[in-house]
């Protein structure tokens, strides 16, 4: 069930299957006789940050899920290669603990909820913690419909079920893992909130009233780099770059 949360879409993963389906519809045509030089230079600026590689790894909820190291162990390869690294707002590993793992440039991932304070609480650790940009998550404005979950009934912490028990015995490393480490916590909101009490409370915490407007506030609140996650429409696109600029230019 682990790898199916990992591995899986909503519904029929018609969207998931057309985005792995674009890459192979893109070519990448090389120059023959360019003279280069091991080793290569890949440096490039990401919200304004020099960085070794021109990518970084996305945000994930709940890395300790997977193995216990979590988040840290993904950090530490962005801090050895000299990339950005990128936290979510449903880590299982805090916001100062990767700060001092990570020590160069990093984007956090903001979902927004109903509680302001939340978020600006959120918003001022992710600051405290050495955090140079935002990416605001604007499209989970509800859970998606993930059919596999479903089937596995997948539940955080699991259910204990025949299926799940089978399941677990056929992948001793990662049970051992899970049931000789201390419980995982959503550590960015609430550390004192185990992950299973706190799902509830981001289901209620989800706000699909969220407009424009509330992202403008959002940006003064955070009053640095940032971008949107999850922006589909090309109208949406141009109307995002808009706002970058007249929130940029003061306007």
């Amino acid at each position: 069930m682990v790898f199916d949360y990992l591995d899986s879409g909503a519904d029929d993963e018609i969207s998931l299957k057309r985005a792995n389906d674009a890459y192979s519809d893109l070519e990448m045509h090389y120059k023959c006789l360019s003279g280069l030089k091991p080793p290569l230079d890949l440096s490039t600026t990401i919200f304004g940050e020099k960085v070794n590689l021109p990518f970084f790894g996305c945000p994930t909820a709940g890395n300790r899920m997977f193995h216990t190291e979590g988040e840290s162990a993904a950090a530490k390869a962005a801090e050895y290669h000299g990339t950005m690294y990128a936290l979510s707002s449903l880590a299982t590993t805090g916001i100062t603990e990767i700060g001092k793992i990570h020590k160069g440039p990093k984007v956090f991932q903001l979902y927004v909820w109903k509680d302001r304070w939340l978020v600006q609480d959120v918003i001022k650790k992710a600051k405290k913690g050495g955090f140079n940009a935002l990416a605001l998550t604007a499209y989970f404005t509800w859970y998606g419909n993930r059919e596999r979950d479903i089937r596995n009934g997948f539940t955080i912490p699991p259910n204990y079920s025949a299926n799940q028990i089978y399941e677990a015995v056929k992948s001793p490393a990662l049970t051992w893992d899970f049931i000789s480490n201390e419980p995982y916590k959503y550590a960015c909101i609430n550390t004192e909130v185990p992950a299973d009490s706190l799902a509830a409370f981001v289901n209620s915490q989800i706000n699909p009233s969220f407009n424009w407007e509330d992202a403008e506030w959002l940006m003064k609140e955070w009053n640095g780099p940032a971008a949107l996650k999850g922006v589909i429409r090309p109208d949406d696109a141009k109307k995002s770059t808009f706002y970058w600029i007249f929130y940029n230019m003061g306007i």
